[in-house]
């Protein structure tokens, strides 16, 4: 985190660290330069376009469009005609724990504070939206008006946002996780139905549309293997399979386990077992008298 871009400016007190900003820009161009703050804020659009740039990823906010600022992210905000209207809400997690550290602090909160738990820099439902601009518009109101206990109707609301967020990304984060699951099972039966072939790593990953270098290390870190090892590992067990159930040549069991150079399969078969296949056979025969 490059110091030097931290804001200096300080969003509203030690007592109630928050703040909110309704811009209404009147020239023809406005830039808020690349910068980061300890506190989340929420950027929502009353007209646009509204241009944002978010930990180097490029957004447009159009009417109605929310957006979410991580706490110590880097971002920049733009407008380029005088139509445009925006608001940020900003507010520190920390305001918002308890002294004790009870379950919901441990389990939401603690963990946003340390930057353990991102929520998207954008919402995608548009219902999601609108009840957050609601409870937005709420805040305004009480902070305008100084209705009695504002301060602590301010913190529940902002409670409020935050377990929306955290709704709508436990809610990602599910479907992201089965979805995966769907893929990760589909991958295994296609290898699963082809590993005596000569099959490829770029074979698969053309398959389900993803690149070579993607599908490389997509695989590693979900199976905790590389393609080539995964497949010996199902050849290694087919030819055990083989060689102590059935009077198959080893030739023949070479070549229906996916190995059409019989040396390099007895390599194989003895550096995963420690014996060659007639060895296995005979020692898994021996076992079987007893």
């Amino acid at each position: 985190m490059n110091p030097e871009l931290k804001e200096a400016a300080v969003h509203g007190s030690k007592d109630y660290p928050f703040a909110v900003y309704d811009l209404q820009h009147i020239s023809s161009s406005f830039h808020v330069s690349l910068h980061w703050h300890e506190e989340i804020e929420i950027v929502y659009v009353y007209e646009g376009p509204l241009y944002l740039n978010i930990n180097n990823e490029n957004y447009t906010g159009q009417k109605g469009d929310i957006f979410i600022v991580n706490s110590k992210e880097i971002h920049e905000m733009s407008v380029k005609n005088s139509h445009v209207r925006y608001g940020t809400l900003l507010f520190s997690l920390n305001s918002l724990l308890f002294q004790e550290a009870d379950h919901t602090t441990r389990e939401y909160l603690q963990p946003l504070c340390r930057g353990d738990i991102f929520f998207s820099h954008t919402l995608e439902n548009k219902d999601l939206s609108e009840k957050i601009l609601t409870i937005i518009s709420e805040i305004l109101r009480l902070n305008k008006e100084k209705v009695p206990a504002y301060r602590f109707g301010t913190k529940a609301l902002l409670m409020q946002i935050i377990f929306l967020l955290f709704h709508h990304h436990l809610e990602q984060s599910n479907a992201h996780t089965q979805k995966n699951s769907t893929l990760n099972r589909e991958i295994l039966t296609f290898i699963n139905e082809r590993y005596t072939q000569s099959l490829t790593l770029g074979e698969i990953a053309d398959t389900y549309h993803m690149s070579y270098k993607y599908f490389s290390r997509y695989f590693k870190n979900t199976f905790h293997s590389t393609l080539s090892d995964y497949i010996m590992k199902l050849r290694m067990e087919r030819a055990q399979l083989l060689l102590s159930t059935t009077e198959l040549p080893v030739t023949e069991i070479s070549l229906q386990t996916g190995f059409n150079n019989i040396s390099f399969f007895i390599r194989s078969f003895k550096k995963a077992y420690g014996l060659s296949p007639l060895q296995y056979r005979k020692k898994k025969k021996n076992f079987a008298r007893l």
